[in-house]
């Protein structure tokens, strides 16, 4: 989330799994990696996003059955003092908006219960 409150959502590209669907950005856990350390890899990798001194704050995971298999989402809210300039390296578009306004997105279903969560996390009391 950047300074103004917009999500960052990330768009898979036209090959592989979910070919054009949206997700938050990540990626699997390497062996002898913990999720925080995985993730902050998984964006320098696809992002060119460094976040070593940001705080990580571990949202309720997500589990997903798909034809190709299960998957199991271990997401983060990262609120960040300024929005970053980022480098598309496996991902076909990107953009920033408000949580409001994320579900007229075509998201990966995996991905759908972690907008709920957002939701809860961030709604005023």
């Amino acid at each position: 989330m950047d300074e103004d409150g917009l999500v960052l959502a990330v768009q898979r590209g036209k090959t592989g799994s979910l070919p054009g669907s949206w997700e938050f950005p990540g990626g699997k856990v390497e062996p002898g990696e913990d999720r925080e350390a995985a993730l902050r890899r998984e964006l320098r990798e696809e992002l060119h996003l460094v976040l070593d001194h940001d705080p990580l704050n571990p949202l309720l995971p997500s589990s997903h059955l798909y034809p190709f298999g299960a998957i199991r989402l271990w997401p983060f809210l990262c609120r960040l003092k300024r929005r970053p300039n980022l480098t598309l390296l496996e991902h076909s578009a990107q953009t920033w908006l408000p949580l409001s306004e994320a579900r007229l997105l075509d998201w990966a279903p995996a991905d759908v219960p972690i907008l709920d969560e957002l939701e809860r996390v961030l709604s005023p009391s």
